[in-house]
């Protein structure tokens, strides 16, 4: 089998099954970037696949080799053989200062130190086409929401934000009827010391009552 052939297989594996060990090279794990909104050019972008790359674990599952065999339709022993000939031909072809591209996977490249570097293809689909939208906002509409263990219309929920920001504003407002109150007990207490007895007096106060007034007239010579 080519490698071309082999390593179109090998994908379509990949694909099915959003993971692919292989020999000496390690293994490929897909996970998917959901669906993101783009309201400037009115659509949503659809969901996209990427590969995350993982040196450390490089033995492939026994479902590959039973794969390759079933589609070949070859013993076991020989799918096993041609998938650990493929890892072997493209860590030699890095090891020569290579670059391999494989089509729907990544790009391969040897590092500094001899390491494996994978850059990995950010996949996509036809038949997974972006959608228009349209940002739509029903403000005169009705509809139901939780708040705690409650279901409240939008009506509802609307009378008691409201209720409640009456209640916050009474609250903090409470200070200033008091303030009014203490000022207006100031200034009566103030009108009712200014008026009473002529004002503030200073000395002391003496009574002439009317007898004392003819008492003293009829001791005159």
């Amino acid at each position: 089998m080519k490698a071309k052939e082999l390593a179109d297989l090998l994908h379509h594996f990949f694909i099915q099954n959003s993971s692919l060990s292989l020999p000496g090279i390690g293994t490929f794990d897909m996970f998917r970037i959901s669906a993101q909104t783009d309201f400037a050019n009115k659509k949503i972008i659809p969901p996209t696949f990427s590969i995350s790359y993982n040196t450390n674990q490089d033995s492939p599952n026994k479902d590959l080799f039973d794969y390759v065999s079933r589609k070949k339709n070859i013993p076991e022993w020989e799918a096993i053989k041609m998938v650990n000939d493929f890892a072997f031909d493209l860590k030699n072809s890095l090891k020569n200062g290579e670059e391999v591209e494989w089509e729907g996977i990544g790009l391969f490249k040897s590092g500094l130190s001899g390491d494996i570097v994978f850059e990995p293809h950010r996949l996509s689909y036809e038949f997974i086409p972006h959608v228009g939208a349209r940002r739509v906002i029903r403000r005169e509409e009705n509809h139901q929401v939780m708040v705690g263990d409650r279901q409240l219309s939008k009506e509802e929920m609307q009378h008691l934000l409201a209720h409640e920001t009456k209640e916050i504003r009474d609250r903090e407002s409470w200070w200033i009827y008091a303030a009014i109150i203490t000022a207006i007990a100031v200034i009566l207490i103030a009108i009712r010391l200014f008026t009473s007895d002529g004002g503030f007096a200073t000395g002391r106060k003496q009574q002439i009552r009317p007898e004392d007034s003819h008492s003293t007239y009829s001791n005159l010579p």
